[in-house]
């Protein structure tokens, strides 16, 4: 059963991937609408397929989004109901479809994941635990969004002062709307990183039973936490803007990257 909404739930995201690809080389926004439903129908049955996961995982005796398998999945729908948001929101159709790349590729990963499982003893509050992995990966996706809004921002100020324009250049969103983009994922990010990182204090805090703030986990956390502050500092107090500050963007979401695959590689998040 859990097999099959999975691949229902990931045949969601390649339909809805291929569309919205096929509409931005064709320039037909015709489609647009097509694409938005198929967004909507993913965002759903992703919505269903978590809460069975989680349903499952407590019915069965194990922690629920503990595992590998159930964070890529997990992340694979908060990706696309993030670019849902963008897509609706803020019209930014090519970051909307490169965040429904990623959460395609996110799916494929999880249905190819022999996970282990975590034995669920009610050392922690379950349902806090869940809280912690969910506002985690929305803050992953929204720093994904300002990634994204950062590089498109990049290339549109290189095109513009080269005056060699690509193929996407014409459906790429206006500098000022890509600011504001990034500034706005940002901030939420940041948000969503601090009571990720808060919340996993406290469940560190009950769950293990040494000293756990010498943990790689938590060193990387705190570092990324402490990128993006000064990324937000720069901008509101210092006035930071333009290539340098999305640059800034640019490296913190890859070193943000680096930290949730240690995070996924070396046990997540607790083992």
């Amino acid at each position: 059963m859990l097999l099959t909404t999975q691949i229902i739930f990931t045949s969601f995201h390649l339909l809805a991937t291929v569309l919205a690809w096929f509409a931005l080389f064709k320039k037909d926004t015709r489609l647009y609408r097509w694409v938005q439903t198929v967004f909507f129908l993913g965002f759903v049955t992703g919505f269903v397929e978590v809460l069975w996961q989680i349903f499952i995982s407590l019915r069965v005796g194990f922690l629920p989004l503990a595992g590998s398998l159930e964070v890529m999945e997990t992340l694979g729908w908060v990706l696309l109901t993030i670019g849902f948001y963008v897509w609706v929101k803020f019209r930014s159709y090519l970051i909307a479809a490169s965040l429904l790349l990623l959460a395609s590729v996110a799916s494929i990963a999880a249905l190819l994941q022999l996970d282990k499982r975590i034995p669920y003893e009610g050392q922690l509050s379950a349902w806090l635990f869940v809280f912690h992995i969910l506002i985690l990966l929305f803050g992953i996706g929204s720093f994904c969004t300002a990634f994204f809004s950062g590089l498109l921002y990049l290339i549109s100020k290189r095109e513009l002062k080269a005056k060699k324009f690509g193929r996407f250049f014409p459906i790429f969103p206006p500098l000022e709307e890509l600011d504001r983009l990034a500034v706005h994922s940002l901030v939420l990010g940041f948000f969503f990183l601090t009571g990720g990182i808060g919340t996993g204090i406290y469940l560190a805090h009950v769950f293990w039973h040494r000293d756990w703030l010498g943990d790689p986990k938590f060193i990387f956390s705190v570092v990324t936490w402490t990128w993006y502050l000064l990324l937000l500092w720069l901008r509101h107090q210092v006035g930071v803007r333009g290539g340098k500050f999305f640059a800034l963007i640019v490296i913190g979401f890859t070193f943000l990257l680096f930290t949730f695959s240690i995070s996924t590689l070396w046990g997540w998040p607790w083992t």
